[in-house]
């Protein structure tokens, strides 16, 4: 089992490492534009997701988005419904270490999700109305979590309940 506990970057590197301890491939070798994009076939062990910010969805989504530094550096995808966490836990309380601008940019994140939810051709009045309730709770927590206003876990209660709605809308 892989427990991956962090923000999205951290448990998009344990999806991958979830999905290819029994593979014995690189990861190279199915990365979107990169290699030769074998088609993955798993199989991937147990992964549990931890996300201790509030925006990328990681745990909720099949992509493990990798990149390398540099100079002929890359951002892609390692994708499959495999990949998928299989529980994710989702505590407001591992919100309380996170700095300002993390959450910030993480908030800004989901936002933008949610966004992409309701727009999509592909929404519907259920995943329209989880985008309406998230868009609420985040434009009353965002603004106050930031500036370490009163009401703290209140505010990072509704920003977990962002993550939950990630799930739900993708």
């Amino acid at each position: 089992m892989v427990v991956g506990i962090g923000g999205g970057s951290a448990l998009d590197a344990a999806k991958a490492v979830a999905g290819l301890l029994r593979v014995q491939r690189s990861v190279m070798d199915y990365l979107e534009g990169v290699g030769p994009e074998l088609p993955y076939e798993g199989p991937a062990i147990p992964f549990i997701a931890v996300p201790t910010t509030a925006g990328t969805g990681s745990e909720a989504t099949k992509n493990a988005v990798l990149s390398v530094q540099g100079e002929s550096g890359f951002k892609k995808s390692f994708r499959h419904d495999k990949l998928v966490a299989e529980y994710a836990i989702i505590d407001p309380d591992l919100l309380s270490n996170c700095p300002p601008d993390i959450i910030a940019a993480n908030g800004m994140d989901a936002l933008t999700q949610l966004l992409e939810s309701y727009v999509s051709i592909k929404s519907n009045s259920f995943t329209d109305a989880l985008a309406i309730s998230g868009l609420q709770a985040v434009c009353n927590a965002l603004i106050p979590l930031y500036h370490q206003d009163q009401e703290q876990h209140r505010n990072r209660e509704k920003m977990a309940y962002l993550r939950y709605l990630n799930c739900s809308c993708q």
